[in-house]
């Protein structure tokens, strides 16, 4: 693409460019303009080829506005379903009023009788109920130490001598010793062993009276939370049922997730809107530059139309005619030949796409422009033998290369001598291709 084609962005791609450099099928030698008969050519890929074709120089503003073009297209597309959504299902008054309803819901909940605010009753309940869930935690934890502590001080002092005595017992039978002549040392083991469970009680009993004090302590803060509950229980209850506060905050709760719902909607349409409005600022500054740009377009165009009637004069004796049809505002183009004299099929259609090429060749030269100035002709078997040594003579004058594919007893030894050096490739039964 940039060696021959010298196109350095993303479009026009070469399966766009080529079928008019390479006029290869029946379609492409009788379509003058709309050479590419692939179903997914789209408008906007003619216009960035024919575009290219005449000088458009920088190929990449073409790529950044058609992508941009694409996508104010799927934002117009987008902000159009929305607005439908919106307007059928009076997405905005619903809002309101939806809005309308919290706010008369939060006025039953936040109004007092005799100064009591409801909505602050069930608020302190609550932030009761999250005290007391921590407080229960704490009591829970202490119960569990101090049984612990009174647990172990119990196996302790039911286990303070049997124990002992069964350990003693069997070591001095395993020594083969009677425990009576051992007594003062037994003795001895006893009263070292009752010091030892005393000292342990001690340590394990320790600070018993402080996680006792704090269990107490706890115990009543926990009691006066659950009278001050019950308190507040009684009074909302004696002011409205708890059931139609509950009742209340569910609905608000329901219309809250409505309202987001229809908030995202807008909120998307908005986002849309936006986007929109800035792609289009940027669309607005591209074709502040492919303005610049289509100066050179309209001389190429002008230099062209110019060969091209020379062309069709020459071959015809009728002047044709071609316009890109450029809109200067949007940088689009919809080229038209007007012919006279060819019809839809036949050698003179298949002159006029031979024409229309020699005349852009010509022209690149003209201009000295960065396009490619060669193209492939095929099957002009069709085209009368006087316009064939025509496009013969007037190939050869040109700086570029016009290469055709011919069977050599269309034309007579004289045409065949005459244009000899100009044969790049010749098969025949005795030179075969790459003389096989």
């Amino acid at each position: 693409m940039a060696s021959i084609f010298n196109v350095y962005s993303a479009k026009p791609t070469i399966r766009k460019l080529a079928p008019k450099f390479f006029r290869t099928t029946q379609h492409r030698m009788t379509k003058t303009v709309n050479f590419d008969n692939s179903k997914n050519v789209s408008k906007s890929d003619i216009n960035t080829v024919f575009l290219y074709l005449f000088n458009f120089n920088d190929t990449e503003i073409l790529s950044k506005v058609h992508k941009l073009k694409t996508t104010i297209k799927r934002y117009e597309k987008n902000l159009t379903a929305f607005n439908s959504v919106i307007t059928q299902d009076k997405i905005v008054s619903s809002i309101s009023k939806i809005k309308r309803e919290i706010t008369k819901l939060e006025k039953s909940l936040l109004s007092s009788e005799k100064g009591i605010d409801k909505l602050e009753i069930v608020s302190r309940i609550n932030a009761i109920d999250d005290e007391q869930n921590c407080l229960s935690d704490e009591i829970l934890s202490l119960d569990l130490k101090i049984k612990n502590i009174l647990e172990t001080n119990k196996i302790l002092k039911n286990n303070e001598q049997l124990y002992l005595l069964d350990e003693l017992q069997a070591i001095y039978q395993y020594a083969s010793v009677k425990i009576e002549s051992t007594l003062e040392d037994y003795q001895q083991a006893l009263e070292f062993h009752t010091h030892l469970l005393n000292t342990k009680r001690e340590f394990v009993s320790h600070g018993l009276d402080k996680l006792q004090e704090e269990h107490t302590k706890v115990t009543v803060k926990f009691s006066q939370l659950k009278n001050q509950k019950l308190n507040l229980f009684d009074e909302l209850k004696s002011k409205k049922k708890i059931e139609e506060i509950s009742d209340t905050i569910k609905e608000i709760g329901n219309f809250d997730k409505e309202l987001a719902k229809l908030t995202a909607i807008i909120d998307k349409k908005d986002d849309i809107d936006s986007k929109l409005v800035n792609e289009n600022l940027r669309l607005t500054e591209l074709s502040k530059e492919l303005e610049n740009e289509l100066t050179s377009v309209t001389s190429f165009e002008q230099k062209y139309i110019e060969n091209f009637k020379s062309y069709t004069l020459d071959f015809y004796g009728v002047e044709y005619n071609f316009s890109l049809h450029l809109n200067q505002e949007k940088g689009e183009c919809s080229p038209h030949v007007d012919d006279v004299e060819s019809n839809n099929e036949g050698g003179l259609k298949r002159l006029e796409v031979v024409t229309f090429d020699l005349a852009y060749i010509k022209t690149v030269c003209d201009k000295h422009a960065m396009r490619p100035n060669f193209v492939l002709h095929d099957s002009i078997d069709e085209i009368d033998i006087q316009y064939i040594r025509k496009v013969f003579d007037e190939s050869i004058k040109l700086s570029g290369q016009h290469i055709v594919s011919m069977l050599s007893d269309k034309i007579v030894q004289k045409d065949y001598e005459k244009y000899k050096p100009y044969i790049i490739l010749e098969l025949s039964q005795d030179n075969k291709f790459f003389k096989l």
